[in-house]
């Protein structure tokens, strides 16, 4: 009975001894990723076959899902760093806009492979979802629900997704990815290759470029450079002498002040008091320091000569805020630190004071930007009619032309249409209403409120003062990007110190693993989104290889013959890539308008007007066709008025129906004196019409009985539509009294009337006015000298055609006055050599030849004359 107890207890010890030594094979494969199975088979044989063969196909699983992770981690990691060094750096010269729409394309593409690579690695390889718990999720969620569905309800879906055409940041494209970044790096620093100081020191070193591209800018050896270099080439029209990558120099100078602050309030510049005695690490730890030192001497340099006013508020509390912390904990910080802050806080005080680029002749390109004032009145009103979601992101460009004040148009850049407000902040009340902005300004409340019960980092500063200075200054990608990126560092860097607080958590595995059919569905809506991104990407690389071509293609065909078949031609092109993009379809129909005017001088045969006739209808057609895709936008109903004003010269009919395509842009854009004085012109020419239709003897009862205004205009007298015009350029005069030329066309309607007193009396005055402003007009000269040679004051008339040729020697309408005011002068040859330079400009013109002959037939006369009487 003992020896067979004694043999069962042998057995059992040799059975866990087996085990053992398996539980130690897997541990070994466990800490040797590259172990090769033959090790594996080796160890296990002699053992059990069933238990080897399952445990060489488990170590096979476990090798292949370490391979897939260590691919996805790569995936997730990578795209990042590419982000954090190229969006302050990227741009491409393929484009009409080389910052934005290219740093945006950057933006989405390696966003969208690191989303991907997340989502496989804990859907389908870890199959278990892993979140990182902490305040600001909930916020970022709903902020990126609220753009979504402000985006797809609001005005222009195609401009919001997109972006508006020309100021490309702000969509909604832009908004998800700055939240999937955010959700990106809180949950995978750590767990991959993401480490926040290896993140922070490409951020630096991406800044440390910026800075050496905007020097050599700026003291001009970048353009200098690239001439000498034929791989450069493809810069040829980038103004190098006047560049930096981040976009505008004000954008820069807010983006130099970041850096600013995370070096002073990192260890960069100050050695360690721990001994290195590695020689690579302390050769690394040099070229940091050094590198971080010629960093701050260079964006205090470039914010001297930049000298923009909110980048120095910003340096200036942010170094003042640093210093209180720092000498707080002074204790545990290097005083050489704290002197660095000082100084850099003086330095400040002084340049924002008394500005020191005075001293610096270095002329740098302006931004030019919507006011604030101007801005935040726009925004009220947007709120007034759509207060709850506004308008959609990256359509604002609606909000200014319906909204702008009459105050604008006393602005130099009146003309402008701004596609973007004076400052973020109110841009994004317009775009996601109230409802966004509160959601907004919570999430920025949450984040403060953590900034006053954690401890200090740096990585906070740049959050808070980019949010600061979004109440000031418009956004662009690059801060944008900052002021996300920053956030998700602050929250990551957090959770590595109270760890208590933001706590991961995990739900999942157990469902993945024992319900197969869940795990069917996730890989289901993983294909779904892959898909997804798949075919925006599809959409995105259309629109890119659309704005590509349409640049380099009207560049290569302005230099050819028959440039209107070939400007149609591409813009069809283009449109096959793109069909939603309403500049395209605009530029189409300019290109059907370009072709009518230059085949209208060789209208020969039926065959000609026939073809003519077809090339001004698929113009109709496509203005019909935007009108019906944006009807909001300003543009759509301008392009109407300027292509049938364009064509009164060739088909009759024309005129009412421009006056209602400038009706139309009134309503959508009401205080813009272009489009009224346009109006007001486009009367003046059916008063013409209508008068030599000898409309003035209708009766009114026709007028009457028409419901359509265009239709009643068609009818109306010559007095009536020349007092439709006054009061347009009335109305043009109270939104921009010094708007010449609505005084010019009022003078000119007053003639008209028979007022030709008062007419020359307002040119007289409009030429005196214009002097002052150091301006002068060929045309404006003309009708006054006209106006003087009709009223037989011809030697006025002589001095005034005189001042127009001066001003444009070609002007063939004021050396035509000037030759007969001559010959009613009686001076012959004056007007003899007149009407020869005529000729020159004007070959095979039959009366001026007819004038011609006649001269010298009169000279010859009064010559002959002149030698009789001598005889």
């Amino acid at each position: 009975m003992f020896k067979k107890e004694n043999k069962i207890l042998d057995l059992s010890g040799e059975r866990k001894k087996r085990e053992k030594e398996v539980e130690e094979i897997r541990r070994k494969m466990s800490l040797k990723k590259d172990l090769p199975l033959t090790f594996f088979r080796k160890k296990v044989r002699g053992k059990s076959p069933l238990s080897g063969g399952l445990i060489e196909k488990q170590q096979s699983q476990k090798l292949l899902s370490k391979l897939a992770l260590t691919i996805c981690d790569s995936f997730i990691s990578a795209p990042i760093y590419f982000l954090v060094f190229l969006i302050p750096l990227f741009f491409l010269p393929f484009t009409f806009e080389i910052f934005e729409f290219n740093k945006q394309y950057l933006l989405w593409s390696l966003i969208a492979i690191t989303l991907m690579a997340w989502l496989i690695k804990i859907a389908i390889i870890k199959k278990e979802f892993e979140f990182l718990k902490n305040p600001l999720n909930i916020p970022i969620l709903i902020l990126m629900i609220i753009f979504t569905l402000a985006a797809f309800l609001g005005i222009d879906s195609h401009s919001s997704i997109w972006g508006s055409y020309g100021w490309s940041s702000g969509n909604l494209l832009e908004m998800l990815s700055f939240g999937i970044l955010f959700f990106i790096i809180i949950n995978n620093v750590k767990k991959t290759n993401l480490s926040i100081n290896r993140l922070l020191n490409v951020f630096l070193i991406s800044g440390f470029f910026v800075v050496l591209i905007s020097c050599l800018s700026i003291f001009g050896f970048l353009s200098k450079w690239t001439s000498q270099i034929p791989q450069f080439n493809f810069l040829q029209g980038i103004n190098l002498s006047n560049f930096n990558t981040v976009g505008s120099w004000e954008a820069l100078s807010i983006y130099l002040a970041v850096i600013i602050i995370l070096i002073l309030g990192q260890n960069q510049l100050t050695n360690n008091r721990q001994q290195i005695t590695n020689i690579f690490l302390k050769t690394e730890k040099f070229l940091i320091t050094v590198g971080c030192w010629l960093l701050i001497v260079g964006c205090l340099g470039l914010l001297v000569i930049i000298h923009f006013t909110l980048a120095w508020i910003i340096l200036l509390i942010a170094t003042g805020l640093l210093l209180f912390f720092k000498i707080s904990e002074a204790r545990n910080e290097n005083l050489f630190k704290i002197y660095l802050i000082i100084i850099t806080f003086t330095f400040s005080i002084v340049s924002l004071f008394f500005p020191l680029n005075k001293f610096i002749k270095i002329d740098l390109q302006k931004e030019i930007r919507l006011d604030n004032k101007i801005s935040w009145q726009i925004t009220g009103n947007v709120i007034q009619h759509r207060p709850i979601l506004g308008v959609g992101p990256s359509a604002f460009i609606y909000n200014f032309s319906k909204y702008h004040s009459k105050e604008f148009n006393q602005n130099e850049n009146w003309q402008i249409r701004f596609g973007k407000s004076g400052n973020y902040i109110s841009e994004l009340i317009s775009s996601i209403g109230i409802l966004g902005i509160l959601i907004y300004l919570i999430l920025i409340g949450i984040f403060l409120s953590l900034i006053c019960r954690l401890p200090f980092i740096i990585y906070y500063f740049p959050v808070f003062f980019l949010f600061l200075s979004q109440f000031f200054y418009r956004e662009n990608t690059v801060l944008n990007f900052c002021f996300w990126f920053f956030l998700s560092l602050s929250i990551a860097n957090w959770k590595k110190i109270k760890p208590e607080i933001f706590k991961t958590q995990r739900f999942g595995h157990k469902i993945l693993k024992n319900i197969p059919e869940f795990s069917v569905i996730l890989n289901s809506i993983l294909v779904l989104i892959f898909c997804g991104l798949l075919g925006v990407g599809y959409f995105a690389v259309q629109n890119y290889k659309a704005e590509a071509l349409i640049k380099y293609g009207l560049n290569l065909k302005q230099q050819t013959e028959n440039y209107s078949n070939q400007k149609i031609e591409l813009f069809n092109q283009v449109l096959n890539l793109n069909p939603k993009q309403i500049y395209y379809q605009i530029g189409l129909i300019q290109a059907y308008l370009d072709k009518a005017l230059t085949e209208f001088p060789n209208l020969k045969d039926q065959k000609f007007f026939e073809k003519l006739k077809e090339i001004v209808n698929l113009g109709i057609n496509q203005i019909k066709k935007i009108q019906e895709m944006a009807p909001f936008d300003v543009k759509t109903a301008e392009i109407q008025g300027q292509f049938y004003r364009d064509i009164k010269i060739i088909t009759s009919g024309a005129t009412p129906l421009s006056i209602e395509g400038f009706m139309k842009a009134i309503k959508l854009e009401p205080n813009n004196p272009l489009l009224r004085a346009e109006l007001g012109m486009a009367y003046m020419d059916l008063a013409e019409i209508n008068k030599e239709k000898d409309l003035e003897k209708k009766s009114e009862e026709s007028i009457l009985n028409e419901k359509s205004f265009i239709e009643k205009i068609k009818k109306m007298k010559s007095s009536e539509l020349i007092k439709l015009g006054q009061k347009e350029f009335n109305e043009v005069l109270e939104l921009k009294n010094d708007f010449w030329l609505a005084k010019y066309k009022l003078a000119l309607s007053y003639e008209k009337q028979g007022d030709v007193k008062k007419a020359i009396a307002d040119l007289e005055k409009i030429v005196i006015d214009l002097n002052k402003e150091k301006k002068d007009d060929p045309t404006l000269f003309f009708d006054l000298g006209r106006l003087y040679f009709n009223q037989d004051r011809v030697d006025e008339a002589i001095k005034i055609f005189q001042m127009a040729i001066q001003l444009s020697p070609d002007y063939s309408n004021a050396l035509y006055g000037l030759a007969i005011a001559y010959e009613k002068k009686n001076l012959y040859d004056q007007t003899l050599q007149t009407f020869q330079k005529l000729q020159q400009l004007n070959p095979g013109h039959g009366e001026i030849e007819r004038k011609i002959i006649e001269l010298k037939q009169k000279n010859n006369k009064t010559q002959k004359h002149k030698n009789t009487k001598t005889n």
